[in-house]
């Protein structure tokens, strides 16, 4: 039988960053092995897709300053 083939590689990008072009070039390649789904989430738990960039950026930096104020105020 067969053995099973493990991902010897893992790629990290941001979006449009060409993650997909160098994938593409080193699933070629025969000692590399690429998992057959793209982005498969493996180290994210409820990963999301974000909706609306600017709102979620505006979310989240306010919590930020919010606990850097904290932050401050307890030294």
């Amino acid at each position: 039988p067969n053995p099973v083939k493990k991902p010897n590689l893992f790629l990290l990008g941001a979006a449009k960053c060409g993650t997909t072009t160098l994938q593409d070039a080193l699933d070629q390649h025969p000692e590399i092995f690429m998992t057959k789904i793209k982005s498969p989430t493996y180290f994210c738990d409820g990963f999301q897709l974000i909706k609306d960039p600017i709102e979620y950026f505006n979310s989240r930096i306010q919590l930020i300053m919010q606990l850097n104020l904290a932050a401050l105020l307890r030294k």
